[in-house]
């Protein structure tokens, strides 16, 4: 009866110690496992915080630099576009400003120019011809005068138009003569001044224009005794001044147009043209 009464108590005990041994174990290993666990745990939290706080760093740099640097870029790439724009939009006015002023000047200048010789040809011009030679008058030369010989006026050869030059010379002095070419734009005084140049750009009336006058070479002689005179004139985009000249290169003008007349105050020039 005792072994029975004491095996229970003592299996009660050694199976409570044995229970119980097991159990601390248990309970050690579970502490264990939790330490275990929480140790984990917190080098997860750590490692983890390490890992957010330098993500959460880069992010913040990359905000920084990044995503306001595209910003700040962005914004002075969007207004130095809109400045050039700007600045290319200005260009092309002031040329177009620029443009429509020359061509305005342009333009005007052929319709002042072409009023005023106009003016010019029906105040100067007569479509009646010029006086017929008399049987004395001849086409040659005046001789030289001699002690025998008076001097007389040049003679006079018939011409398609006259010419007041007497009121043409009251009105400028430096007027020398009158070209005219039958059936075209020219009907032109012709000027000779100190130079070359003031008549380049002035009309007869001293009024700026870029269609200027029909001039004389300064250094020849307005009677035509030199034995070349030059004779100057634009080519002007109109047609206007000389600018018909340029048609004899055409077949068929010079028959049309085979001379040119030459006004001065006391005779009157036949032109021939042949090249």
């Amino acid at each position: 009866m005792s072994i029975i009464h004491c095996f229970p108590h003592r299996g009660n005990l050694r199976n409570l110690n044995l229970l119980s041994i097991p159990g601390r174990i248990s309970n050690y290993g579970q502490k264990k496992r939790y330490f275990t666990t929480q140790q984990n745990r917190s080098k997860n939290i750590k490692k983890n915080f390490s890992v957010l706080f330098r993500k959460t760093v880069y992010t913040i740099r990359s905000y920084n630099v990044v995503t306001i640097g595209d910003k700040i870029m962005k914004t002075f790439l969007r207004a130095l576009w809109h400045g050039l724009l700007v600045i290319l939009c200005g260009v092309f006015l002031g040329v177009f400003i620029f443009a429509g002023y020359q061509l305005y000047n342009t333009f005007y200048g052929y319709h002042a120019a072409s009023k005023e010789y106009d003016n010019l040809n029906q105040q100067y011009v007569s479509t009646q011809p010029s006086a017929e030679p008399t049987s004395e008058q001849t086409l040659e030369p005046t001789p030289t005068p001699t002690a025998e010989v008076v001097e007389e006026t040049p003679p006079v050869v018939s011409g398609p138009i006259s010419v007041d030059f007497n009121s043409l010379l009251s009105q400028n002095s430096q007027v020398v003569g009158w070209i005219y070419s039958p059936d075209t734009v020219i009907s032109y005084p012709v000027l000779k001044g100190g130079d070359n140049e003031y008549y380049l750009h002035h009309t007869l009336n001293g009024t700026e224009n870029a269609s200027g006058s029909i001039f004389m070479d300064a250094v020849c002689e307005p009677d035509l005794s030199g034995d070349n005179t030059i004779l100057y004139g634009h080519h002007m985009n109109n047609g206007s001044m000389f600018a018909s000249l340029a048609n004899y290169k055409q077949e068929g003008y010079l028959e049309a147009h085979p001379v040119l007349y030459y006004y001065t105050p006391n005779q009157v020039y036949m032109l021939q043209v042949f090249s």
